[in-house]
């Protein structure tokens, strides 16, 4: 009889046990839930959204959703926090690293669409922006090109492109005079500031000679 009590009390005390390790398990699985990090991205405010490449502006918003929702997949299936990886674990890391490509993607697109709208607000229209990007110049650098019609002036050239030039070598302290005929002084100028900056001294100006001189 003691011996069948015993043995009713052992069980009662492991159901117990079992009963405890269960609630324990659903309130810490619950409690994950309530407090799942703020994945959230958050889109910019400045940002064209008439940009010249409208596909890189799908790109972008497709990529803003994935990201977020890639970030909490591997938190709810994988107790997997994406920004800061257990090196322990594989599939830790591999999250984290496309966690951090798409991050990247997204910043580079940032930048081209921020820069956009920068530019847009300056009076730039989608083809010009598109020909800075292109170029690599900036935009001051591409507004000073704008100015200069011919891929190149020589002495005897003459008009409103070759005037710019001299304006722009007077600016760096050139005793020239601003006639708008490209002479023999405008042609010294030129070979002394290509020799400082390491140009064949043609007394022409070129595109290379162009470029240095308008971003110079």
């Amino acid at each position: 009889m003691k011996k069948s009590k015993s043995v009713n009390k052992y069980i009662f005390l492991l159901t117990l046990i079992i009963i405890l390790i269960w609630t324990i398990f659903n309130y810490l699985n619950y409690t994950k839930y309530d407090n799942v990090p703020d994945y959230s991205y958050t889109i910019k405010k400045n940002i064209d959204i008439n940009y010249h490449n409208s596909s890189l502006i799908k790109q972008y918003y497709e990529n803003v959703y994935r990201i977020s929702s890639f970030a909490r997949e591997q938190w709810y299936n994988y107790d997997i926090d994406v920004r800061t990886p257990d090196h322990e674990n594989p599939q830790s890391i591999l999250a984290n690293q496309s966690y951090d490509q798409m991050l990247s993607e997204i910043a580079y697109a940032e930048q081209l669409l921020t820069n956009s709208y920068t530019l847009k607000s300056k009076g730039f229209d989608n083809k010009s922006i598109k020909q800075i990007e292109t170029s690599g110049k900036s935009a001051e650098a591409y507004t000073k090109s704008l100015k200069f019609a011919r891929a190149e002036m020589t002495v005897g050239d003459k008009g409103k492109d070759v005037e710019a030039i001299q304006i722009r070598l007077d600016e760096l302290e050139y005793k020239i005079p601003i006639t708008g005929l490209f002479s023999s002084i405008t042609e010294e100028c030129i070979i002394d500031f290509q020799l400082k900056n390491k140009l064949f001294p043609t007394g022409v100006v070129d595109q290379k000679t162009l470029q240095l001189l308008i971003t110079d």
